[in-house]
Order: structure tokens, then C-alpha cells, then sequence
């Protein structure tokens, strides 16, 4: 998890980086373009402020990206 660039992703580095999963949730209060870099992702948006929420129960990784206005832009579920 990082929040270092003003974006929302969820990147899917299982080939480079030995099955890692990369969430990036730095948009809250401004965004900046991504530039093409060649990650593949599940998603990506860098068009609109947002935020992420995660829940972990047990095996269980669920992550949620929202809107701006709290409307669900993404979800996945990660099982261990």
C-alpha cells in the first residue's frame, strides 16, 4: 500500500515482483496524469480525487476505490 502519487491504482506486478498486488491511493486531494509505463493493472485513474478503503479478515484482502463523492469506482477481493 503507498500514497506517494497523486492516483488510484491497483497494479498487478505478479510476473516482475513473485505474486505482488501494488495499491496506491494518493488522490485525496489532487491527481497528477500517469504516465505510461507499462504496468499492468486492474485499475488505474488519475482523472478524479478518491480514496481507498481496505478490509482484511482472515484470508481475506478487500480493496475499494471511491469517487470523490463516495461512489464505488473498483473492487477486488485478494484470498490468501
Amino acid at each position: 500500500l503507498t500514497g506517494h502519487d497523486h492516483s488510484r491504482q491497483w497494479l498487478d506486478e505478479n510476473e516482475r515482483a513473485c505474486g505482488m498486488e501494488l495499491l496506491v491511493s494518493g488522490a485525496g486531494a489532487s491527481v497528477t496524469s500517469l504516465r505510461d509505463r507499462g504496468n499492468r493493472a486492474h485499475y488505474q485513474d488519475a482523472s478524479e480525487v478518491g480514496f481507498l478503503h481496505v478490509d482484511i479478515d482472515g484470508d481475506t484482502l478487500r480493496g475499494r476505490f471511491f469517487d470523490g463523492t463516495g461512489a464505488l469506482d473498483f473492487e477486488r477481493v485478494i484470498t490468501r
